[in-house]
């Protein structure tokens, strides 16, 4: 199973860092917890609606930041969504929840790098 973060990935932001600091990666973590929140409320928001524009655009949303910090398995499924949405595929409902179970565990583990 791949991991929930690309090590590579974390590593590289890490260098981003000044020696000694953890600010930049620290702020990268928070902004994309608060943010891919915000943005899996607003998906099953727009998935209860049959708003099919806001469930592609949060999902892509959610796929670059997913990306950008090293969470491929995330980006793969809003990706999926994304796909999904636009084929008409009626399994985005369960494609949602496999996504509300990664974040949780991708929170954790972001959340463990911040101590």
């Amino acid at each position: 199973m791949d991991p929930l973060l690309n090590p590579e990935t974390i590593a590289a932001l890490r260098e981003m860092d000044e020696p000694g600091s953890n600010a930049f990666i620290t702020e990268i973590i928070k902004a994309y917890l608060s943010d891919t929140e915000e943005r899996m409320d607003a998906l099953r928001a727009c998935l209860t609606s049959r708003d099919a524009g806001g469930l592609a655009k949060a999902a892509h949303a959610i796929k670059g930041s997913s990306l950008n910090i090293g969470a491929e398995r995330m980006g793969a499924l809003m990706q999926l969504i994304e796909q999904q949405v636009k084929t008409g595929d009626t399994a985005v409902a369960d494609s949602l929840d496999a996504a509300g179970i990664e974040f949780v565990a991708l929170s954790s583990a972001l959340n463990a790098l911040l101590h």
